[in-house]
């Protein structure tokens, strides 16, 4: 690497500050380098991500599909799929519970399947964030989000990603929620 730096993902999308110690130029050098590793996700391992758009589960029990159209770019390997709750999912009946599966289908489960993330009437609140590579629950009756079994993690072509909602009983409030997704840049070949 040109200037003797060291490549160093958190700087290629900082702010150009100059560090004492070292030369203005060694530290731009360094991050034209880190910023050329960081949009073509190459051999250095950058991880990229995408969120979504505030997404509303509705009030009344049902099962609610949801699309987030062109999420997945192409020619990439999706790493981590998680859920951010920007407001607390409420549970208006003892035995509420909330089920999130995702897929590149509308079936909506190949990716994730269908994953209790609430035990019985448990609320989840708000900013928690579950996550495949976490296998965190969010409440304690609650399961963790698992890639499924066989999913197929790459793809050569622009992709939808779907998800699909299930609630039991009524929410005692609307819930938003953030669907976060992390992915690198590969090629099959």
């Amino acid at each position: 690497m040109a200037f003797n730096q060291t490549t160093f993902g958190p700087r290629a999308v900082s702010n150009f500050e100059f560090e004492s110690g070292l030369n203005p130029l060694d530290s731009v050098g360094g991050r034209f380098n880190d910023i050329a590793a960081y949009l073509s996700g190459d051999e250095q391992g950058a991880t990229l991500f995408r969120k979504s758009s505030i997404q509303k589960i509705p009030t009344t029990a049902a099962e609610t599909d949801f699309t987030l159209n062109k999420f997945i770019p192409a020619g990439v390997m999706v790493s981590n799929i998680g859920i951010f709750f920007t407001e607390s999912c409420n549970m208006s009946g003892g035995t509420g519970t909330v089920k999130f599966g995702f897929g590149s289908t509308s079936a909506a489960n190949e990716i994730v399947a269908g994953t209790l993330l609430n035990g019985a009437g448990e609320d989840i609140s708000v900013n928690q964030f579950v996550a495949t590579d976490l296998g965190n629950a969010a409440t304690t009756g609650g399961n963790g989000l698992v890639i499924a079994p066989g999913a197929q993690l790459w793809f050569a072509n622009e992709s939808t990603l779907y998800f699909k909602v299930t609630t039991n009983v009524d929410l005692a409030a609307e819930c938003d929620i953030k669907i976060v997704m992390e992915y690198f840049p590969i090629s099959n070949s």
